[in-house]
């Protein structure tokens, strides 16, 4: 059995949200998830986001010569890995030269480098938030079940609260501002391709 890098929970359920988006069937999404899982094993001590061309074409050589995989079972796994390098984290080798022979990814910001580590920068903590933002979240929890929301609802923007807590860094709700919100809804939008729907969720 390979050992590598076991890939946290919420990073494989935001890229399935992810390709579910980008048109593969939910049916489908589990055996995206799989192939995605077995290459991060395949690389053993070397983590996703530092993988290289050479580690795909090896691995896909691998699913011809040493699982035995079936045509369609490697075309699929090969699209799961396209989507997750180059649609996903955007790995700057991923993007290729343009016609002239010059690397497309050089001083783009949009092909910057994503780790699983960091592409969470929003990423919910139970614990943690200090005694200012524990009375501003009981505040929410007051004025939600002022409104009657369901308990699904107040869960739902409980969770938001504290992603947009952490993404600031717990900075001082007094100092706050329109950047840091429009900063937030932009780290949504392009970080975690999250849908303008759930955008709006967050700060409604």
């Amino acid at each position: 059995m390979m050992g590598g890098f076991s890939l946290e929970k919420e990073f494989l359920e935001e890229y399935k949200k992810f390709i579910v988006e980008q048109g593969v069937k939910d049916g489908h999404s589990r055996w995206y998830l799989y192939w995605v899982e077995q290459f991060s094993l395949y690389l053993k001590d070397v983590p996703l986001h530092e993988c290289t061309a050479d580690d795909v074409r090896k691995f896909t050589d691998h699913l011809k010569t040493g699982s035995k995989a079936e045509a369609w079972q490697i075309a699929q796994a090969k699209n799961a890995l396209r989507l997750m390098l180059k649609e996903f984290l955007r790995l700057p080798w991923t993007t290729g030269r343009d016609n002239d022979g010059n690397d497309r990814s050089a001083g783009s910001t949009s092909t910057a480098l994503i780790s699983p580590a960091n592409l969470f920068k929003d990423k919910v903590h139970i614990d943690g938030l200090n005694e200012e933002y524990r009375t501003v979240l009981k505040m929410l929890q007051s004025e939600i079940r002022v409104r009657h929301y369901s308990i699904r609802t107040e869960k739902t923007y409980d969770q938001w609260i504290r992603r947009f807590i952490n993404f600031i860094e717990m900075k001082p709700p007094e100092s706050l501002d329109a950047a840091d919100i429009n900063s937030y809804l932009e780290y949504l939008a392009v970080r975690r391709k999250v849908s303008a729907s759930s955008q709006n969720q967050a700060f409604l």
